[in-house]
């Protein structure tokens, strides 16, 4: 999903990292084959990125740790 369907295209880099970590945790919970969960995941980093909230290499890391 586009990050625009997702909703992350119009938060701001505190509201993604908060977002994240809620992501992050819910995944952590066992829902770690959830789909959307993992699209919204990939829509949040790359945003985060666009956004210059993460640099390319964090971006990397966090895609390998968490997706």
């Amino acid at each position: 999903l586009p990050a625009e369907q997702t909703g992350v295209g119009h938060m701001g880099v505190k509201d993604l990292i908060d977002r994240l970590d809620v992501l992050v945790k819910s995944k952590a919970a066992g829902n770690s084959d959830n789909k959307l969960l993992h699209n919204e995941m990939v829509d949040v980093l790359d945003a985060l990125l666009r956004q210059k909230g993460i640099n390319k290499a964090q971006h990397k890391k966090l895609c390998v740790m968490y997706l």
